[in-house]
């Protein structure tokens, strides 16, 4: 798209027509493949306005091992980064991402169907899900059916709110305290009255 974008605004710029354009891009080769967008598409070069030798027209079948070396490349970079899941085992406890409400459900492994895909029962219902969506839980037993991981709701803990029995002020040294530790006031408070 970018690339069809900028043929355009250059077509229009030097005032040249947008298929002549297209028509020049498509002949030359592509950097680092050796062949044009063209030839790989109809294994031959069309013709255009530079003179060209009929030799270079005939149809030539374009060896993807080229190809092939650029994919292999992009799959090494890719793979870096990647990880294989281990299989599932038949009533084994997982959780399966629904994407409608956006939760994990919490559900069972019901069977394997090809090397990635497996049927889960959650909540009654049996779905068909890659292992991707499927995460293996410690849960002993479901206490409820409708167990849920909501994802839309941070984990923040709750704003503290200080009530009377939350802190103690100590009136012999000035120091308040909690249930688990003691408050001190900071040093550049220590001029002020409280």
């Amino acid at each position: 798209m970018k690339i069809a974008k900028s043929l355009l605004q250059k077509a229009k710029r030097d005032g040249r027509h947008i298929w002549l354009c297209l028509l020049k891009w498509r002949n030359v080769p592509t950097q680092g493949l050796d062949s044009s967008p063209c030839q790989r598409l109809m294994s031959r070069r069309t013709r255009s306005l530079l003179p060209v030798s009929n030799f270079l027209l005939k149809p030539k079948v374009i060896d993807s091992c080229v190809m092939d070396k650029k994919y292999k490349r992009i799959k090494r970079f890719y793979d870096r980064a990647s990880k294989l899941l281990r299989e599932l085992i038949p009533g084994e406890l997982i959780r399966m991402y629904h994407p409608g409400n956006k939760r994990w459900l919490l559900g069972n492994c019901v069977k394997m169907v090809a090397s990635r895909s497996y049927v889960v029962e959650v909540n009654g219902v049996r779905y068909r899900r890659n292992r991707p969506f499927l995460r293996t839980t410690c849960e002993e037993s479901p206490m409820y059916d409708s167990c849920v991981w909501d994802l839309n709701v941070p984990n923040v803990p709750a704003p503290f709110a200080p009530s009377a029995t939350s802190s103690v002020e100590n009136s012999q040294t000035g120091l308040r305290r909690t249930r688990t530790r003691v408050i001190k006031t900071p040093q550049r408070f220590r001029d002020y009255v409280m």
